[in-house]
């Protein structure tokens, strides 16, 4: 499993539990967990069908690791992480 957490100013990914602990607390913005073989029903972003992808909320956490939290920012901004991460 590989995940990245999108911040307002910087991008970190990994793949263990310790990359996850490594990460930022604060800021998140957007997080995406990377399944290769998942299949296409899984995903509820149509078009992504390699990924899972986490926004919006206040906390984040993926196979009950720790919790990240989110933050607003201004929409010009986040829509920039968000097509990024969408990989448009």
């Amino acid at each position: 499993m590989t995940f990245r957490i999108y911040y307002s100013s910087q991008v970190v990914g990994g793949e263990t539990l310790e990359d996850w602990i490594a990460a930022p607390d604060e800021d998140v913005q957007v997080v995406v967990l990377f399944e290769p073989y998942a299949a296409p029903h899984l995903s509820p972003w149509a078009g992504v069908w390699d990924r899972h992808l986490w926004t919006g909320d206040r906390y984040y956490s993926i196979n009950g690791w720790p919790v990240k939290r989110g933050e607003w920012m201004d929409w010009k901004g986040y829509l920039a992480i968000w097509e990024r991460a969408c990989g448009r």
